[in-house]
């Protein structure tokens, strides 16, 4: 499946590359590790990889065109600062960005449920394979908690769409679905050491 790939595109990782966002006090975590992660195991694998991220201020100097010997191609994004702001606001921008461009990629990949929920539409738009790693249970996180009930009914949605839901083990299928109440029908289980 994946070798008839061309290009893929990678979102919702808040740096790209990991450990680069020196000036961010919250620091970043399983979704940037694991983007980092695929995007250098795709390109090895012949792959065009697009990683959609955030423009960040960083005290690490990072060319990007360096990246593009790997065939790596980073789009930046805008986003406004806070814990509450960064990643639906980043994740926002990605989505008009995507609508309103160019169609360039084969394989849309989200990760998160900012991402992953707004991926579906852009799926449904550009015509676009979407597969969606669930990285976490949003709804049960601690910023999140004003939000608990909206969020859970988000992430209910996006789930039960017909996009494949990647997971990195059986026990966090299991764990997820139990939490949601929901059953994934068309689910892949990718280990987070590809």
């Amino acid at each position: 499946m994946w070798c008839e790939i061309v290009r893929i595109l990678l979102w919702g990782s808040k740096e790209y590359p990991f450990g680069i966002s020196t000036g961010d006090k919250y620091p970043s975590g399983g979704i940037e590790k694991t983007i980092d992660s695929l995007a250098h195991w795709f390109s090895q694998k012949g792959q065009t990889v697009i990683v959609l991220t955030r423009k960040i201020n960083t005290d690490i100097v990072f060319d990007d065109s360096q990246l593009l010997k790997q065939n790596i191609i980073v789009k930046r994004m805008p986003w406004i600062k806070g814990r509450f702001f960064r990643m639906p606001s980043y994740n926002l921008c990605a989505f008009f960005y995507l609508l309103f461009t160019k169609k360039n990629y084969d394989v849309l990949y989200t990760h998160g449920i900012f991402a992953n929920f707004l991926g579906h539409f852009i799926s449904k738009f550009k015509a676009a394979h979407q597969y969606m790693s669930p990285s976490g249970i949003t709804y049960t996180q601690k910023q999140y908690i004003f939000f608990k009930f909206i969020l859970k009914l988000l992430e209910r949605y996006t789930y039960s769409r017909n996009a494949c839901v990647v997971y990195s083990s059986f026990n966090e299928k299991e764990l997820f679905e139990t939490k949601l109440n929901l059953k994934t029908k068309n689910y892949l289980i990718i280990s987070q050491g590809v």
